[in-house]
């Protein structure tokens, strides 16, 4: 009886999670106040945002996204990478690519081991979270 109500609470807590990641999203979305710089070409894969908004949107994708695995405090795996100093280090945690904006994007979209696919975010909400990532 107890294991079943705690699927029926998990279940509920999943859904709910879900609404406000859905939500968020739709906000976060008609906002345009990013200063973008690209580097290289001129594709999203090359943009980096910078600005407390883009930061703090990125922050809230982040918290609703991925915070469920990734802590932003540490190196430690629990359950994926620790994600502290993300873009100062030389390689990436889990794939050992370079540290680069380029190769999150990658991993976003085209995740490695354990990872979901995170090809639902745009390229503007993808550009964010690289801009809070770049603040650890």
């Amino acid at each position: 009886m107890a294991v079943s109500r705690m699927k029926s609470l998990l279940s509920i807590c999943i859904a709910l999670s879900a609404l406000i990641a859905l939500y968020a999203m739709f906000e976060i979305r008609g906002r345009k106040d990013t200063k973008t710089v690209y580097q290289g070409d001129k594709s999203p894969e090359h943009a980096i945002t910078s600005g407390p908004e883009s930061i703090e949107r990125g922050r809230s994708i982040f918290d609703l996204q991925c915070r469920f695995c990734h802590d932003t405090a540490s190196t430690e795996t629990a359950p994926g990478p620790g994600l502290k100093d993300i873009l100062k280090n030389k390689r990436l945690p889990a794939s050992n690519r370079l540290a680069t904006p380029e190769n999150i994007i990658r991993q976003l979209k085209e995740p490695l081991n354990r990872m979901p696919s995170f090809g639902h975010l745009t390229d503007e909400e993808i550009a964010d979270i690289i801009s809070f990532l770049n603040t650890l």
